[in-house]
């Protein structure tokens, strides 16, 4: 523990007392080439796994420059060996990004007349009837029968077989300098002496060479740089971002999430805040997630120049309210890190004994096989042992690979990084999860202390009951998914991409409606919804099929989908009767 912290010392001494040419922060290492042309990243993305001491590291970033020759010279712990660096695909990693990023979220006003509990999107299941085409076939006689769901799932890590790195590992005593100059590539005059203190501490270095014609283009000189992935069986504690700051240009983006099978982590030498959540937004919010959210942390860090913005907790089972994508899948966490700590998994925990079948299950088998001949009554029996085998593995591995996902983030510039951040477990916290209550739509906006991490960034838009009330007691301001009458597929904004967003094309004193006395927003918009009586707003999409007559009321920027779909008809149809001469 004391090794692996004083290399990343030295890291971080190396990094403040010599200026590397084409460096780039928020990444382990640094980039040499060989022209002198500039070379800088705007986003780098550090995932770490960790289980026990053991610690997989996967970091990702961005490239801007030249597709010539470069490569990435990257400094990793003493214990790393070429067997334990690998390419990962991108997809990981955005999938993660994604699971975690602050999101928009619209709740509806449920039918005052219904009875029935208000169901949110999250909770909205829809159960498919089993058809029958998902089976085993016993014994090869065409007769199927439903297949567990552990038996579907895939659970094999997935990494780039041929990606765009050649990795060279080198020796404890191989000079970096000797290495560049006899490829061509150009060495930073000081890199030697920079690298000594912690090369003595005996970190070692990992030079990736890119092959050009392998890297994803994303436009102009700008293109993505797969993952690199690496592992030591030492925690992971300190985080080498500042390597290259002083010869940063640019402001850059350092995105940290954490997988812990039980704890939530978070930096320890740095001041830690939250993002205000649940506040009502502007609905134009919800397409300029990006622009809108770089707006808002913009603004948190005038208040807190020097913080991290934790912006998610959360069971990786799970991936929010509302859910932007999938939860973490198997296969992905395994990919991630996963299947490293499985090389430490005893043979009898990776294969447990299946239990006995039960009497109940014998006769059910008996029954499945009679109908067979003898010798396919043997084939048959032996299939479903080894299936139950596989199943019973299955179950094992999916108990062993449950995590925490924790998310901060950090944008600077070059003196906005002054330390490496050091990370560590921190106790659970809940916000933007609440269920809006009242005409307001009023929930908690802060972040607390919980007995389970649930916290995610979520701004929210509320559509108010459009439809005819006709029942004597109606119960008002229910908020939940929304109605079957609105066409908008439930796709979830996020705020993603950040680095490439326009800082200043939302005026958060206008779109956001919700106070934030600690920003300096006195929101103070019309309220979410008005209660205009008993047929309030007849003839909107919550009921297309009531009378035209209305109160005529609404508020500023609470026109769904549905109603202009239905605005948009209504003039199609009179176009098209005054082209016929009819009036209707």
């Amino acid at each position: 523990m004391r090794g692996i912290l004083f290399w990343l010392v030295g890291l971080f001494v190396a990094a403040m007392t010599t200026l590397v040419s084409g460096s780039a922060a928020a990444f382990p290492g640094f980039i040499v080439g060989k022209s002198d042309a500039k070379r800088s990243i705007h986003t780098g993305q550090i995932v770490i796994m960790r289980k026990g001491d053991t610690s997989v590291v996967t970091v990702m970033a961005d490239y801007e420059g030249p597709l010539d020759s470069f490569a990435l010279v990257v400094v990793v712990p003493p214990d790393v060996t070429e067997e334990r660096i690998k390419t990962l695909k991108r997809d990981f990693v955005d999938r993660v990004d994604q699971i975690s990023a602050p999101r928009f979220h619209e709740f509806y006003e449920t039918d005052p007349c219904d009875p029935e509990k208000p169901i949110q999107l999250w909770e909205w299941v829809i159960k498919a009837e089993d058809t029958g085409f998902l089976g085993m076939n016993i014994g090869g006689t065409g007769e199927k029968r439903k297949v567990p769901k552990e038996m579907l799932i895939n659970v094999e890590s997935d990494y780039k077989r041929q990606g765009e790195y050649a990795y060279t590992l080198l020796a404890p005593d191989q000079p970096l300098g000797a290495w560049l100059g006899e490829r061509g590539y150009k060495a930073p005059p000081t890199a030697e002496q920079v690298l000594r203190p912690y090369l003595d501490a005996g970190a070692r270095l990992v030079i990736a060479e890119v092959n050009p014609n392998r890297v994803e283009l994303l436009g102009g000189n700008r293109s993505t740089l797969s993952p690199i992935q690496f592992w030591s069986d030492k925690p992971y504690d300190t985080i080498p971002s500042t390597v290259g700051l002083l010869s940063l240009s640019d402001a850059q983006e350092l995105l940290v999430y954490v997988l812990h099978p039980d704890q939530r982590y978070e930096p320890k030498n740095y001041e830690v805040i939250y993002p205000p959540t649940d506040i009502h937004v502007d609905p134009k919010v919800e397409e300029k997630m990006g622009e809108f959210y770089v707006a808002l942390y913009d603004r948190m860090m005038k208040q807190h120049p020097l913080a991290f913005v934790e912006e998610y907790a959360w069971s990786a089972d799970k991936c929010g309210q509302p859910c932007a994508t999938e939860p973490l899948l198997l296969n992905e966490a395994l990919s991630l890190g996963g299947d490293v700590f499985e090389l430490s998994v005893p043979a009898e925990e990776k294969q447990p004994e299946p239990p006995e079948l039960t009497d109940e299950e014998k006769k059910k088998q008996e029954e499945d096989l009679k109908p067979l001949k003898p010798v396919e009554r043997v084939k048959a029996k032996k299939e479903l042992e080894d299936e139950r085998k596989e199943l019973y593995r299955r179950k094992a591995l999916i108990a062993r690979h449950h995590y925490t996902l924790s998310r901060f983030h950090r944008r600077y510039a070059a003196k906005g990084l002054p330390k490496d951040p050091t990370i560590g477990p921190a106790g659970p916290v809940r916000g933007g999860v609440d269920i809006p209550q009242g005409p307001n739509g009023e929930s908690p906006t802060d972040v607390r202390p919980a007995e389970e991490n649930m916290l995610q960034a979520r701004y929210i838009y509320f559509h108010p009951w459009k439809g005819v009330i006709n029942c004597e007691k109606p119960v008002r301001w229910r908020w939940a998914k929304k109605w079957r009458t609105v066409f908008k597929r439930n796709k979830i904004w996020i705020a993603d991409d950040l680095a490439r967003r326009n800082r200043t094309l939302i005026n958060l004193d206008k779109v956001i409606w919700t106070p934030v006395p600690a920003l300096g927003i006195k929101g103070g918009q019309p309220k979410p919804a008005i209660d205009a009586g008993a047929d309030a707003g007849a003839g909107t999409e919550a009921n297309p099929e009531a009378k035209k007559s209305s109160c005529g009321c609404r508020i500023v920027g609470s026109e769904s989908s549905g109603g202009l779909a239905l605005s948009g008809l209504a003039l199609l149809i009179l176009a098209v009767r005054r082209r016929r001469g009819g009036t209707g």
